[in-house]
């Protein structure tokens, strides 16, 4: 199971609450971001849906705009969903309807990466003001047998155009280099996606070269820590 980078939209443990260490973002990357434990709104908007969450008492983190929160089991209404949204459901499982088995499947693989790395990937909410609105996933996973993780995002197409993706991306980043010793961020984008690869482009992502990933041709990207925060800082 892959997903390339900027697939969602047009864009770019078990149960437990994982410690987090309090982060420091670069300026750049939000004029606010602390940590700060949050009960989701019991009716949370889906796109035009409201469904109701009736969420546990967990640990997130603010930026600007938006609630982060790693993702763990307990989210498989909002994993269904957004892997089910057309655009998401053709970029990233060749246009396959998504069962809530392959949600499990993925919500078991996210929350082992997050215990043994101690970073990984996040629902992301926008504040609005009848409460949070989940608007899509971020993150960086692993990939294969590199040591470098892999960065990936998908988003509904409502959530895109508005910066809220690169501001979710910077957040995620910075937390996987402040929480590792991880040397560099690698991503793929599909043939075409001239959206993603101007954000790719904005993060600091530099363009490779050409590279199998999941069967297909891709564009691979690359950035450093170093390249990462001296652009972002």
């Amino acid at each position: 199971m892959r997903e390339a980078l900027g697939t969602g939209g047009y864009g770019f443990a078990s149960g437990i609450l994982l410690p987090f260490q309090k982060l420091m973002l670069p300026v750049s990357a939000s004029r606010e971001s602390r940590r700060v434990p949050v009960i989701m709104s019991t009716r949370c908007s889906f796109g035009h849906e409201n469904v109701p969450t009736g969420r546990m008492l967990m640990i997130t983190y603010e930026t600007e705009r938006l609630i982060l929160t790693p993702i763990q089991h307990g989210h498989e209404a909002e994993l269904f969903k957004l892997n089910n949204d057309p655009l998401v459901r053709k970029a990233n499982f060749n246009d396959v309807p998504q069962t809530i088995e392959s949600v499990h499947e993925w919500l078991n693989r996210y929350s082992a990466q997050w215990r043994k790395n101690k970073f990984g990937v996040w629902l992301v909410y926008e504040k609005c003001n009848a409460g949070p609105m989940f608007i899509g996933r971020c993150g960086l996973q692993d990939y294969d047998d590199s040591t470098n993780p892999e960065f990936a995002y998908a988003f509904f197409e409502h959530a895109t155009g508005r910066g809220l993706g690169p501001e979710a991306a910077r957040f995620t980043i910075t937390h996987a280099f402040r929480n590792s010793t991880k040397k560099k961020v690698i991503g793929f984008i599909a043939p075409g996606n001239e959206r993603a690869e101007r954000a790719a482009n904005k993060l600091g992502l530099r363009y490779i070269d050409d590279r199998l990933y999941d069967g297909n041709i891709s564009k691979y990207y690359e950035m450093t820590r170093e390249e990462y925060f001296s652009k972002h800082h």
